[in-house]
């Protein structure tokens, strides 16, 4: 739960919310929003079905973000409309939105500026994303959103990007009698900004005589602080590291008051401001914060409180008694950003970061409840380990930590710490420390915060059920005990079944596996997809992948997300046109152009396609269910669809054309093939709607023709043949039902003829791409076939088979990976072309691969150390280019005669020895290789000739024919009387 509704006043004045209303049907609202009090100008507020305690702590959000608990919001997918009344009931704003806007649970949508109002549709409405331009972030529970911030006018019309945050009056450093007062600067925006020719003056006069320019850049969330004491005296005063940026000014010349104090940006304009009166600060030593509701300029101390320790504002005491919180401000709405987090109250200052703090990483976790064994504890569960990869020892004194929870909530741990066994609060170079979670780690998915004493983030780890010990979903058989780093400091982890706290995580990582997760649970701000783990069904034959056995994913996180669906991919073509664009389509009605950036691919911004184009069928009407495209030579897109997905147990398999050159935010489809009558599927089949047509690729008339290409009945292929063909060639449409490609023409007038009909071996087929630089077609199947790929060529009888199987790259994992393409030769880097696959679906938020294949694909090649040879005569066979550690027979044909197996060694080379029979006719033999369990599948052949045996030169050839007579009678006598003496004896 934790459904939410997010409202805004864009007004420059305050709004009184009494008596104004939420809901989801006509006035009166069924949710008084009254309970928000007043509105500030820019300020937003949150209707939710969660509590306002777990809405804020989910969120990280401070107690500043009004929330009313409606117990629920009733939200859903979709369909639905939502209203906001005012007191008077009248519709303030509604938005509707439609079914499948909001694809699962967790997801968010932002409206922009241009799109504020009562509407009937989505239009100007955004998915949230982690780090969008609205800023949004993720929640304990994995949701995306930005709950208590609007772009639309972030906190009031004259809110600064960078404010006063807090100042203190005087200070009680001994000696110095009045020295230590100071005024802290925080960069209440979500970017960046450099404050080079900024000024601070207590003066109205501009520039202001104190230059913040070595502040530099100030992060989001980050405080910096001016003040009379030296930086050095500053930090020592306030137990700070040098982490928070201090100038001294010599003066910062407050007081008691009355004070205004004058912040002004390079521009000399005036950023903020703070008025305070007579007696707001009673004594030296007194500071005063703001809230969040309260930035800006102010002519009054409305919102600001006077600091005492452990504070709201987590204020501690500094050495000579001054109470503060300076360079930690908690005055953001999202508490979670804040740089640098106060260290907690009390009169004990924390301990200094060591500088070398960086160098430690979070090593190892787990959220097992039954121990783990670690000495000396007899049992230790919710632990954590930490690793030094650096060349000093780190002091670890008063550092804290926490879970998924807020900052400020982080706890100390460092009392706990196990370093070789014993009690440390420092761990050695490349040492590893121990402890158990301040705030307990749940198996149901947690994170893992740690920060150094001022509150900086060192490191963080999230995980998700099941994936640091066993759960009620996940994990349950206890097989995997924790989270490791593999290799130890790395940012790769794996599920262990052994966890190894307290030493290297070099033996635990030998049986590791990529994190567990049923897919119910979200890996990523978008929706995610578990394709499972079986390995399908893989062609026995299959070789290696020539290539790269480590492909990765090069698309930045939720990349492919749409109102119509979720993240994924489907199909990918190249333009035949220009090697550096490449087309992907999405399983519904979507479609995008790439380009090419220094091997990987972005999205094309020109001609509307930033965010790619909807795709309809003719008429602008439906949804295609599109799968797989391919580019014409008429430079058009050619995309498959099964069904449309507004009637989607209806199989509609077509073959559709869209104009891409067209600047319209929606393609709609020029031209329509339906093909559904020819594949034999009922045409209310809804198991059959989902079979179909899911690649497509086009193979050129002069390509076919030149390799004596022959049709089904056996004729060659004429494109003569077929008057009224659209394209002069053929479209090779991918079945995922039979496995089979098959070959269409197209006609002019919508009506199609079928060619051929292609065999690919494979139980499935989800993507073909012709690739004229070899002169065959891939054929890729998914995780159904261990995403395992097949050649297809003309054979020398003209029709299409099986030149090879290759089993998918080792380290690309068996996820729904549908679409596949490879890169033109002209695109070759140091003798390697690109391939690409795509997950119709994700794992993690990513849905494009990419990895290399050779441009000369090797293959298996037999040798012999002879090629002629006599009966019973030993030879030696050579076979390169196989799967190494895979078994192979070789076979004598034409009747096969087996000749002797082995196994293909780590280079994928068998070699074996092998006795042509005895009684082997003369003339010419084929020697074949195949898998010893699939034998009739050949993957190689080798020419031999076999010659029977022949007289001296020169002898006689009728004494020769006596002599073998003679010989033959001697061997026949001689034979009867071994015979005799066996019998006797």
């Amino acid at each position: 739960d934790g459904e939410y509704v997010e409202i805004t006043n864009l007004d420059s004045s305050p709004v009184d919310m009494t008596g104004w209303a939420y809901g989801t049907a006509a006035a009166p609202g069924t949710v008084s929003l009254s309970g928000f009090g007043t509105l500030a100008p820019g300020e937003s507020a949150i209707v939710t079905d969660v509590t306002a305690a777990e809405f804020r702590s989910d969120w990280g959000l401070t107690d500043s973000v009004k929330v009313v608990n409606d117990g629920s919001t009733a939200l859903s997918k979709g369909p639905k409309t939502i209203y906001l009344y005012d007191a008077g009931n009248t519709t303030v704003d509604s938005v509707t939105y439609a079914s499948g806007f909001l694809s699962g649970k967790g997801v968010s949508a932002w409206v922009d500026a241009a799109h504020v109002g009562a509407k009937a549709d989505t239009t100007g409405w955004t998915i949230s994303t982690t780090g969008d331009s609205e800023a949004s972030w993720t929640s304990a529970t994995k949701s995306v959103g930005s709950p208590g911030i609007s772009t639309l006018s972030s906190r009031s019309t004259a809110a600064p990007d960078v404010a006063i945050t807090e100042f203190a009056y005087g200070g009680l450093a001994a000696g110095a009698n009045g020295d230590g007062e100071y005024v802290e600067v925080t960069n209440v925006g979500r970017t960046p900004t450099d404050m080079a020719g900024w000024s601070y003056t207590t003066t109205a006069a501009a520039p202001g005589p104190v230059s913040l320019s070595d502040f530099g850049v100030l992060a989001p969330g980050e405080s910096a602080i001016v003040t009379d004491l030296t930086p050095a005296e500053f930090r020592a005063e306030w137990a700070l590291s040098d982490s928070v940026k201090v100038v001294n000014d010599g003066s910062t010349a407050l007081s008691k008051g009355p004070k205004t104090m004058y912040l002004y940006n390079a521009a000399d304009a005036l950023a903020d401001s703070m008025t305070y009166a007579s007696g707001f600060l009673s004594a030296k030593g007194v500071s005063a914060w703001v809230d969040a509701a309260h930035l800006g300029a102010k002519a009054d101390t409305t919102g600001w409180t006077i600091s005492t320790a452990g504070d709201s504002e987590a204020s501690w005491t500094s050495a000579h008694g001054a109470v503060g919180s300076p360079g930690a401000s908690s005055f953001g709405i999202h508490a979670a950003s804040t740089v640098h987090t106060a260290p907690g109250g009390g009169t004990t200052p924390p301990p200094p970061t060591d500088p070398n703090y960086a160098d430690v990483v979070i090593n190892e976790i787990t959220s097992d409840n039954d121990g783990i064994g670690f000495a000396p504890l007899p049992t230790m569960s919710d632990a954590i380990e930490l690793y030094n990869t650096g060349t000093h020892t780190v002091s670890l004194d008063g550092w804290r930590q926490v879970d998924s929870g807020p900052a400020m909530s982080a706890a100390v741990f460092s009392a706990g710490l196990y370093v070789n066994g014993v009690l440390s609060t420092s761990i050695p170079a490349g040492g590893y420390g121990v402890f158990q979670s301040t705030a307990g780690l749940s198996s149901g998915g947690d994170a893992v915060k740690v920060y150094t004493p001022d509150g900086t983030l060192v490191d963080e780890l999230d995980y998700l059920a099941g994936q640091a010990g066993v759960d009620e979903g996940v994990n349950v058989d206890h097989t995997y005990k924790a989270l490791a780093a593999c290799p130890d400091g790395s940012n790769a982890f794996l599920e262990v079944p052994s966890a190894s706290f307290g030493g290297s995580n070099v033996n635990a990582c030998a049986d590791g596996v990529p994190p567990l997760t049923t897919g119910a649970a979200p890996e990523a701000p978008c929706q995610t997809e578990d394709s499972g783990d079986a390995p399908g069904t893989v062609p026995t034959s299959a070789l290696t992948w020539p290539g790269d056995p480590s492909p990765a994913t090069i698309d930045a996180q939720c990349s492919w997300v749409t109102t119509e669906s979720g993240q994924d991919l489907s199909g990918l073509a190249f333009d035949p046109a220009n090697a550096n664009v490449l087309y992907a389509v999405k399983n519904k009605s979507h479609v995008y152009r790439l380009l090419n950036s220094d091997g990987t691919w972005v999205k094309d911004t020109a001609n509307g396609w930033a965010a790619g184009k909807d795709i309809r069928f003719p008429g602008g009407t439906g949804a295609p269910d599109s799968e797989g495209l391919t580019v014409g030579p008429d430079g058009a897109l050619y995309v498959t669809t099964e069904r449309d997905n507004d009637n989607s147990n209806v199989p509609l398999d077509s073959i559709l054309r869209f104009d891409p050159t067209s600047a319209d935010a929606t393609l709609t489809a020029t031209e329509q093939w339906v093909l559904t009558s020819d594949l034999g599927f009922a045409p209310t089949d809804a198991a059959d709607a989902n079979l179909g047509f899911e690649g497509v690729t086009y193979v050129p008339d002069s390509f076919l023709v030149s390799q004596g290409f022959r049709t089904d009945a056996g004729a060659l292929y004429d494109p003569a043949d077929y008057p009224g063909k659209a394209l002069p060639g053929l479209f090779f449409g991918a079945v995922e039902k039979t496995g089979h490609l098959i070959a269409y023409a197209l006609s002019s007038d919508h009506s199609f003829t079928r060619v051929a009909d292609v065999s690919s071996g494979l139980l499935g087929v989800m993507d073909a791409q012709f690739d004229p630089d070899l002169g065959e077609i891939w054929a890729h199947c998914d995780n159904t076939c261990g995403n395992a790929t097949g050649l297809l060529k003309i054979g020398t009888d003209g029709h299409f088979t099986v030149d090879h199987y290759y089993a998918r790259p080792a380290n690309l994992p068996n996820y729904n990976l549908e679409g596949f393409a490879v890169a033109p030769v002209s695109t070759t880097v140091d003798g390697q072309r690109q391939v690409l696959w795509t997950d119709d679906g994700n794992r993690f938020g990513h849905s494009l691969w990419a990895g290399t294949i050779p441009v000369v694909v090797p293959t298996p090649v037999a040798t012999l150390s002879v090629t002629t040879a006599t009966p019973g005569q030993a030879l030696t066979l050579t076979v390169t280019g196989l799967t190494p550690g895979t078994g192979y027979e070789a076979d004598l044909h034409s009747a096969p005669v087996f000749l002797g197996k082995g196994v293909a060694s780590s280079s994928g080379t068998l070699t074996l020895i092998v006795t042509i029979p005895v009684g082997t006719a003369a003339g010419e033999h084929t020697i074949t290789i195949s898998p010893t369990a699939d034998p009739s599948t050949i993957v190689a052949t080798v020419a031999l000739t076999v010659r029977g045996i022949l007289a001296s030169t020169g002898a006689d050839p009728q004494s020769a024919l006596a002599a073998g007579a003679i010989l033959l009678l001697l061997g026949a006598v001689s034979l009867l009387a071994r015979r005799t003496r066996r019998r006797r004896s």
